[in-house]
């Protein structure tokens, strides 16, 4: 460590502050949060990597606040509002919201006061926000949070982990394991050599939006973070299927996954998913969030997918806050007007 950083970092933590932080005193202060309160989508390298994915200039932000010993932590992406001289805040990409040492009223809504004034010096309109279904952050958030669909997440300290899936779960992965399937651990390079042109042929087929396409600038940057988990599912015959899965605290997220027409026919990612509870497992992870369907109806086919593997549910909701409504609506009302909808 660099001389003087050791008290300069003690001096940061234990002062008040209010404001934006920089990426190195986010990881400080995201990482002095206990496991329990942590997960993968909130971390900041996470955060920052996430900004690759979008052709829009986006910036990634860390909003910080601290008063008498405990903290508030809240990381976003910070958007220009193309046009106008505005921005709006969005979370990264599949969860965000902010995270706190404590859930006193009096404490968060100081935090709350502090994000309004500095989203107002930084002219921010509007915000949006994707709670964490296993956090259940949203207490921290004075915003307006509205329910929005069931996700499914996996207790791994089961014993006896297959015996806790459901009857076609299980059956999915013995076929699987019996015709010849495995399960590879590896490294970027590799992982990068068979995921990404597979990914975007899936994505493909079920004729994903835009949104769901990523650069290689993106896969690079999450395929070489130390909290990944890059897995390949394959035959001697024929790859099936391959995922990045998401690691930090006491949780594990599957993140993105893809899988070839043989591999669906093979049940590939049923044992991918299963070998990769068994690995969390080993490492000290306590649960997996697997995420929802892609609707929220409760016959959606991703839902029930998941739901194969667990009767546990997490509620995933969403906030939003408009913290400059005249511009907001000047701007709404200029879309209407663009799309042909203004009365």
């Amino acid at each position: 460590l660099l001389p003087g950083f050791v008290n300069g970092l003690k001096n940061f933590l234990t002062r008040e502050r209010k404001m934006d932080i920089s990426y190195q005193e986010a990881i400080s202060v995201y990482e002095s949060f206990p496991p329990c309160l942590r997960a993968p989508a909130l971390h900041p390298y996470y955060v920052s990597s996430d900004a690759l994915r979008s052709r829009d200039p986006i910036t990634p932000t860390f909003f910080f606040y601290k008063d008498a010993g405990e903290v508030f932590y809240y990381p976003f992406h910070l958007y220009i509002v193309l046009g106008t001289e505005h921005y709006e805040i969005q979370s990264a990409y599949g969860y965000g919201g902010p995270i706190s040492t404590t859930e006193n009223e009096d404490f968060i809504h100081k935090a709350w006061d502090s994000h309004i004034k500095w989203c107002k010096k930084n002219r921010v309109i509007a915000e949006s926000v994707r709670f964490h279904p296993l956090l259940e952050n949203w207490k921290f958030y004075k915003g307006q949070i509205m329910d929005n669909r069931s996700t499914v997440w996996v207790d791994i300290t089961h014993e006896d982990l297959m015996a806790s899936y459901s009857g076609r779960a299980r059956t999915a992965v013995r076929k699987a394991q019996k015709n010849g399937f495995s399960v590879q651990w590896v490294g970027p390079e590799k992982f990068l050599d068979v995921f990404p042109p597979l990914y975007n042929k899936t994505m493909e087929r079920i004729e994903a939006g835009a949104s769901y396409f990523f650069s290689s600038e993106y896969h690079a940057s999450l395929a070489k973070w130390e909290q990944v988990l890059l897995g390949i599912c394959s035959s001697e015959r024929e790859l099936g299927a391959s995922a990045i899965f998401l690691l930090d605290g006491e949780t594990m997220e599957y993140h993105l996954s893809a899988s070839s027409s043989y591999g669906r026919k093979m049940n590939a990612t049923n044992l991918l998913l299963h070998e990769a509870f068994l690995h969390a497992k080993k490492m000290g992870i306590q649960r997996v969030h697997l995420g929802g369907g892609k609707s929220a109806e409760p016959n959606d086919p991703l839902f029930f997918f998941k739901a194969s593997f667990s009767d546990r549910r997490g509620a995933f909701k969403i906030g939003q806050h408009i913290h400059n409504k005249d511009a907001y609506d000047a701007l709404t009302l200029e879309c209407e007007m663009k799309s042909g909808m203004a009365k």
